[in-house]
């Protein structure tokens, strides 16, 4: 069976896991915010992450639109950039 435990119920995204509305609830309680992704369904969070990690698709559309990330392959790469932060 399939479930959707983060649906937004009005997300004006159409989202069946509303990426931004979960970020935001899991934002007001970190000291910085975080986005390690891959996609561009992770655009919206990174407009409003403190720091972006990205590869794929979100690294070309957050070059595109100015956003400043960092780029990583793979874990390991997580791993370095967070602990240099």
């Amino acid at each position: 069976m399939i479930s959707f435990p983060y649906f937004a119920h009005g997300c004006n995204h159409g989202c069946a896991t509303c990426k931004p509305a979960l970020f935001q609830s899991l934002k007001t309680r970190a000291e910085k915010s975080v986005l390690i992704g891959d996609g561009v369904s992770d655009l919206l969070v990174a407009r409003s992450a403190d720091v972006v990690l990205a590869k794929n698709g979100l690294r070309e559309v957050c070059e595109r639109e100015g956003i400043r990330n960092y780029r990583f392959n793979d874990f390991h790469d997580v791993i370095r950039i967070i602990g240099s932060l």
